[in-house]
């Protein structure tokens, strides 16, 4: 049996904050580019831009 690790801080707050916003996606070299709704508050593309060079599947 495997252990499961636990997701890391910017994992845990793209799945409960921002993900909600995101109304697509593009594969790009096996990695992901999101696309946002238009009436996506500043604060949350701040928080996004913020913690996106620490997820791994983000391009």
């Amino acid at each position: 049996m495997g252990v499961m690790a636990m997701p890391s801080k910017e994992v845990l707050i793209f799945t409960k904050q921002i993900r909600h916003w995101i109304i697509g996606d593009e594969n790009i070299s096996g990695k992901k580019r999101f696309i946002f709704r238009e009436d996506t508050p500043k604060e949350i593309l701040d928080l996004y831009n913020s913690i996106k060079s620490k997820l791994s599947f983000v391009y």
